[in-house]
């Protein structure tokens, strides 16, 4: 009977010894059970054999950076007498280095795990090995992304055989902890060894669980490796019950075992997670073989929640896997169900455990339960997620390792899809991914006609193309052609177009008086600026609005006085441009006889400047001037003593 067929014996003869209980949903209420929603499944690459060709693999594992670029695989390699193998991947599995030893072939070695840091530098592997007599729990360690490792550090006690290593590791490598179940016959007991020194130096075992009968312990530790929580079954009476211990200060002390499942019904399986600050927590397990439930920490595991029921139909539950995002938000317990027929099956929370979807199967109808735990990897935001598992699906003749995935946290999950291909077993799947989830590593043993070998594949998701950068816009040039005309404490300001409207129509001109700094905004070509002083000189600059932002600001005005206004005695009625020059017309209350005279300015110029020209007023009051120009000009006229001034009106 192969490795993986026992141990699916073993876990089926405990269950059938236990009790089953009754089936309680999360909250009291039965959710609906749901297939697989297709999405977009990952497209898996072409399959890698990591192993030699010619000798038999096993038990693979595999660790990944946060970019997903370094991969490290760790397995059992050999026949009568083994060795623990690894090989290592820098480049998210496209290549593989050449496989090498981890331990020396001559005493067997087994049950390998590895586990490194978010930038891949620090590794850690852990295994048992034999030391002649027993087995002792061993760990290699390296600080160059695996390319080489210390020699075997042995870290349980000679005299009881050791077994069950499973390994943790902080964010940047410095802490890591190793748990395993140490003893003989029904005197198991669960032990740990913490490093804060990547490896360098351990701090020795120490007892967590009491002397009895221990069943495989599961670790996890948070970002910074301060909290460090274990899990295990032990036998109490005829009953398993799932225990943990933790630890807030990297390992140096640990709690006593807190009892974490009810006292009567075997509870086995279980797997635990936590938050990357390590304050959420979550544990999982199966009892009485027919409910997965579940044990949930708001506060690093000092205090749990009451345990729910994650799963909902009736039936054979085994191996529990679980995942959980860094915030401890989503989070996603798959397993096995062994009915008729048997399924996959996956439910998934998104506010920390609180509430529970929609249980999905995700598989087709099987005719055995898998032999090996599911394996569930989620990206950092919990979005994307993958389960992976070995199943003996209806028609295959053989276990077939399958894979199903969910784009939306849990909600929706694509159709299984068949990652190897049926005819031989394949069996002891392994998923990650990398924290932005677009790149996704599969492991797997599979018998090829002749031997076992460890194989791998990978889906490499590119990243979404960045947005097109916009296409470059430009403001309007400056207005031109700004000119002005004083009034009594005021100005009235016009200007032209500016050469170019840029990539959009102009808006709005803003003009500015200098030196008083007043304004005026206004979409026309001309505004009135008030609030100036009469007899003080003024320029006036301009500029223009579009969709782009502002233009530079135009030359600026000639100068401009303005003045208070006269009484007046002399009033210009009519002014034109014509042939053959400019004709004013206009009236006063002077005698017939009196001159008046005008007064010009051109543009350009700052003031009036005196004509030569003397206008006789007719017997009527009235007065004409022409002259000949074709030049805008302003006018007015007044007596030769300047005394009396008439209205200024511009000719254009």
């Amino acid at each position: 009977m192969s490795n993986a067929a026992t141990r699916r014996f073993l876990l089926l003869g405990i269950a059938s010894a236990c009790v089953l209980g009754g089936l309680l949903a999360v909250n009291g209420t039965a959710p609906v059970a749901a297939s697989a929603v297709t999405t977009a499944a990952p497209d898996w690459g072409t399959t890698i054999g990591i192993s030699p060709v010619g000798e038999s693999a096993a038990e693979p594992k595999l660790a990944m950076s946060a970019d997903g670029q370094t991969v490290t695989s760790v397995w059992r390699q050999g026949g009568v007498l083994t060795n623990i193998r690894y090989a290592v991947s820098a480049d998210a599995g496209t290549t593989w280095s050449t496989a090498a030893d981890m331990t020396a072939v001559g005493r067997s070695a087994a049950q390998p795990q590895v586990a490194m840091s978010d930038d891949g530098r620090v590794q850690s592997a852990v295994w048992w090995r034999s030391d002649g007599s027993k087995n002792v729990i061993q760990v290699g360690t390296s600080s160059d992304s695996g390319a080489t490792w210390t020699s075997d550090d042995t870290l349980s006690a000679a005299g009881q055989d050791a077994g069950d290593p499973a390994v943790a590791i902080s964010s940047n490598g410095s802490r890591q902890v190793v748990a395993w179940r140490r003893g003989a016959d029904r005197g198991k007991r669960v032990q740990v060894n913490s490093s804060s020194d990547g490896g360098g130096t351990w701090s020795g075992a120490v007892d967590l669980s009491a002397v009895g009968n221990a069943y495989p312990p599961a670790v996890a530790t948070s970002a910074d490796g301060m909290r460090q929580t274990v899990v295990w079954s032990y036998e109490s009476g005829r009953d398993y019950i799932v225990q943990v211990s933790t630890s807030s200060d990297g390992g140096a002390t640990w709690s006593s075992a807190v009892d974490m499942s009810e006292t009567t019904g075997s509870a086995l399986g279980p797997t635990v997670e936590m938050s990357s600050d390590g304050m959420q927590q979550m544990v999982s397990w199966v009892r009485n073989s027919n409910v997965v439930q579940s044990r949930s920490s708001s506060d690093g595991g000092a205090t749990w929640g009451a345990a729910v029921n994650v799963s909902v139909d009736v039936g054979y539950h085994y191996y529990p896997a679980l995942a959980m995002s860094p915030d401890g938000r989503h989070r996603t317990v798959s397993w096995y169900l062994d009915a008729s027929p048997g399924y996959v099956q996956s439910r998934s929370s998104s506010d920390g455990g609180a509430t529970w979807g929609a249980l999905v199967r995700l598989s087709g109808p099987g005719t055995g339960t898998g032999s090996d735990r599911p394996s569930v990897a989620m990206s950092d935001d919990g979005q994307d997620q993958t389960v992976a598992w070995s199943f003996e699906y209806s028609g295959s003749g053989s276990e077939l390792v399958q894979s199903a995935s969910s784009s939306d946290g849990g909600l929706q999950w694509d159709a299984a899809v068949d990652v190897t291909l049926p005819g031989a077993g394949a069996y002891e799947p392994t998923v990650l991914m990398s924290a932005n989830g677009l790149i996704q590593a599969l492991t797997w043993y599979r018998w090829t006609g002749s031997h076992n070998q460890v194989q791998f594949v990978a889906a490499i998701t590119a990243p979404p193309a960045p947005p097109a950068p916009p296409a470059p816009v430009y403001p309007p040039s400056a207005p031109l052609d700004v000119a002005g005309a004083g009034g009594d404490g005021s100005a009235s300001v016009t200007w032209a177009v500016p050469a170019s409207s840029g990539s959009f129509a102009v808006s709005t001109y803003q003009v500015t008086a200098s030196p008083s700094g007043r304004s005026c905004l206004v979409t026309s070509q001309s505004c009135e600026i008030t609030g100036l002083s009469n007899g003080r000189a003024y320029t006036f600059t301009v500029r223009a609005l579009n969709g782009a932002g502002w233009s530079p600001w135009s030359a600026a005005s000639a100068p401009v006085t303005p003045s208070a206004p006269v009484v007046e005695s002399i009033v210009i009625t009519g002014a034109r441009v014509g042939k053959p020059g400019v004709i004013i017309t206009g009236a006063s209350t002077l005698e017939m006889g009196a001159i008046v005279v005008p007064w010009l300015r051109f543009p350009g110029q700052p003031s009036f400047t005196e004509s030569s020209a003397r206008i006789l007023v007719d017997e009527a009051g009235g007065f004409t001037w022409e002259r000949r120009t074709g030049r805008k000009v302003t006018i007015y006229v007044a007596t030769p003593d300047g005394t009396v001034v008439s209205n200024r009106v511009v000719i254009r």
